[in-house]
C-alpha cells in the first residue's frame, strides 16, 4: 500500500489534492519518489524522481499502445488518459528497449528477456531464443554469447554450454557439437580444445579415445599419433610396456615366433654364436654346453662326446682315457699303464715291482715272490737258484755277490770302486790295441805305393801319352 497522489483542477485554478490509500498496480505513478514493486524490479524503467504530473483532467485516450510499446511513464499524454497502457496519439506510446519486449498491447512496462534469448530490436514483441552454438545467462540481454571453444551448445534457448565430454575436442567456438578424437590422439579431460597426441610406445586405434594404449609386451611403436603397435619380428623382443623399440636377443638365447616378450636361452648342448637369432644349433662331436651358451667347449682330458648336442662330456671307462681336448673316442691304456675309472682321469704307469701285458686295464698285477719284475710291461721271470725274489722284486737278491761288487742292506749288489778301476783299465788296453793296428795298417800302405812308382832315367822326358 502506498499513497497515490491525484491531482485534480477545477474552475478557477482551484487544486484540490486527494490523498487515497489504494494497492499500487503496474500503471501506477510515483511522485516525488522513486518506486518500484519487488515482483517487477528489473522489468520497469526506472522512474526519475519528482515526477510531477499535472493533469487538468482524465483524458478519454482512444490509441492503446500496440505490442512491442507502452505508455510512457511520467508524459501527461499517456498518464492523463483515464485507461492505463493508452496514450493520446500513438506517437506518445514508447518503443521498448534493446533486451526487453512486451507481447501484449496496452501496457505500461517492458518485459527483460529471459536468460537464453536475446532482444537486438527496440520495439520487440518477443525475444529470440540464442541459436545452437550461443548461450545467455542472464537476463535483459541485447545479443547471445558464442560457446568458447571446447564447449557446446546443441539446443536453441540454452542458457550455458557443455563442455566437450572426455575423448573429444572443439577447436572452433561457436559449435554445435564435439569432434572425437581421431586414432592416433586421446582427450583425458573435458573441454578440449585439441586432443593430444599419442606418444611413442602407445596408440589409439578408436575414434573418441580417453587416453592411449601403452603397447603390449612384445610390440613397440616408435612414432608418435599411431594407431596401432607393431610386433617385434623374429629375434627380437621387448619385456617392457609402452616400448619404442624391440631389443635383440643376445648370443645364447634365441626367438622364434614374433611378438616375443622375451627370449628363450639355448638349450643344453646347443649354442647360438651371434645376436638376434632365431634358432640354436647343436654342439659338434668332442664338445658341449650348458643352457644359454654362445658357444660350446671341448671335452676335457680324460673326458669324451660321441653325438651331436652333449649336455656334458663322459668320463672314460676304466682302462681308456683320452689324452687330447674335444676327444670323440676314449683310448685303451698302453700295456704297463692302468686307469682305475673311479679315481683317475688318465692312464698312469704301473710302479716297480707291477706289471700289465694287457691293453684297456684298470690295474697293474704285482710281480710274484719267487720272480722279479726288470720292468713294467715284463712278464715275470724265475729268480736265479743262488738269489732271493721276495713279492714285488725288480731284481734277484743274492746272498752273496760276485768279486768286485759289495752287498747293500737290502740285499741288492752294487759295484765297488775296483770294479770301475778294472773297467776303466780294460778300456785303456782296448784303445792302445786299437791305436797301434792303426799304425801298423798305415806302415803297409806307405810300403806298397813306393813298390808301384815306375823306374826312369833322369832328363828322360816323361811320356804323357797321345
Amino acid at each position: 500500500m502506498a499513497f497515490q497522489s491525484i491531482l485534480f483542477k477545477r474552475g478557477f485554478e482551484l487544486i484540490v489534492v486527494l490523498f487515497i490509500a489504494v494497492p499500487l498496480s503496474a500503471h501506477d505513478i510515483i511522485v516525488n519518489k522513486q518506486y518500484q514493486p519487488e515482483s517487477l524490479k528489473g522489468t520497469l524503467p526506472p522512474v526519475s524522481p519528482a515526477v510531477v504530473v499535472n493533469c487538468t483532467g482524465l483524458l478519454s485516450c482512444t490509441h492503446k499502445c500496440l505490442p512491442g510499446s507502452v505508455a510512457d511513464v511520467g508524459d501527461p499524454s499517456c498518464e492523463c488518459c483515464s485507461e492505463p497502457g493508452f496514450c493520446e496519439t500513438k506517437t506518445d506510446c514508447k518503443a521498448c528497449g534493446k533486451g526487453t519486449y512486451q507481447p501484449d498491447g496496452g501496457a505500461t512496462h517492458c518485459v527483460a528477456c529471459p536468460a537464453g534469448t536475446e532482444g537486438k530490436e527496440e520495439g520487440s514483441t518477443s525475444c529470440k531464443g540464442c541459436s545452437i552454438g550461443h548461450y545467455n545467462n542472464r537476463t535483459g540481454s541485447t545479443e547471445c554469447k558464442e560457446c568458447l571453444a571446447g564447449t557446446f551448445s546443441n539446443s536453441t534457448n540454452s542458457t550455458y554450454c557443455h563442455q566437450c565430454p572426455l575423448g573429444f575436442n572443439q577447436s572452433e567456438p561457436g559449435q554445435d557439437k564435439c569432434l572425437p578424437c581421431q586414432p592416433g590422439y586421446h582427450a583425458n579431460v573435458t573441454g578440449t580444445t585439441n586432443c593430444k597426441i599419442c606418444e611413442p610406445g602407445s596408440f589409439s586405434s578408436q575414434d573418441g579415445t580417453v587416453n592411449c594404449t601403452l603397447c603390449q609386451k612384445g610390440w613397440y611403436q616408435p612414432k608418435k599419433g599411431q594407431g596401432n603397435c607393431l610386433e617385434c619380428l623374429e629375434g627380437n623382443f621387448s619385456s617392457q610396456k609402452g616400448s619404442t623399440q624391440c631389443e635383440q636377443c643376445q648370443p645364447g638365447y634365441y626367438s622364434n615366433t614374433n611378438g616375443s616378450s622375451s627370449c628363450t636361452p639355448c638349450e643344453a648342448g646347443t649354442k647360438s654364436i651371434t645376436s638376434e637369432s632365431t634358432s640354436c644349433d647343436p654342439c659338434h662331436q668332442g664338445t658341449f654346453s650348458d643352457q644359454g651358451q654362445s658357444y660350446c667347449t671341448l671335452c676335457d682330458l680324460g673326458t669324451h662326446c660321441d653325438h651331436e648336442q652333449c649336455e656334458s662330456c663322459s668320463p672314460c671307462p676304466s682302462g681308456q682315457e683320452t689324452r687330447i681336448l674335444g676327444a670323440v673316442n676314449c683310448t685303451l691304456c698302453s700295456p704297463g699303464w692302468v686307469k682305475d675309472g673311479d679315481t683317475d682321469d688318465l692312464c698312469k704307469p704301473c710302479g716297480l715291482g707291477w706289471y700289465q701285458l694287457k691293453s684297456g686295464q684298470s690295474h697293474c698285477i704285482e710281480c710274484s715272490e719267487g720272480y722279479y719284475c726288470p720292468c713294467t710291461v715284463c712278464g715275470p721271470r724265475p729268480c736265479p737258484a743262488d738269489a732271493s725274489c721276495p713279492k714285488g722284486s725288480v731284481q734277484p737278491i743274492y746272498a752273496t755277490c760276485p768279486k768286485l761288487f759289495i752287498k747293500q742292506e737290502n740285499g741288492s749288489c752294487i759295484p765297488t770302486v775296483w770294479f770301475y778301476v778294472a773297467v776303466t783299465g780294460v778300456v785303456v788296453m782296448l784303445s792302445a790295441l786299437a791305436a797301434a793296428f792303426i799304425f801298423r795298417r798305415k806302415q803297409r800302405t806307405n810300403v806298397y805305393s813306393a813298390d808301384l812308382t815306375p823306374l826312369r832315367r833322369e832328363g828322360q822326358p816323361v811320356y804323357q801319352g797321345l
